[in-house]
């Protein structure tokens, strides 16, 4: 599982989908990505892609952490 501290401290780092094996880097994750929708203000969420950013995606932190992802690598 991903810790959200890392995440908030932005650390540098490439993750494994657990199911599909796939790598994505963390683009952007720490605070200040908030989901500003109505029915979800507030969210912390994690932007990430795959390695070359051609492939973007947000995600609630709390659903990025629940184990469906893991650290692949960490940079720094």
């Amino acid at each position: 599982m991903i810790d959200k501290d890392d995440l908030r401290q932005n650390k540098i780092m490439t993750v494994k989908h657990v199911k599909t094996g796939n790598i994505y880097r963390v683009a952007m994750s720490n605070a200040k990505i908030i989901n500003a929708t109505n029915e979800n203000d507030g969210q912390e969420m994690v932007f990430y892609g795959n390695e070359d950013l051609s492939m973007e995606f947000v995600r609630e932190i709390n659903e990025f952490c629940d184990g469906r992802f893991v650290v692949h690598e960490y940079y720094n």
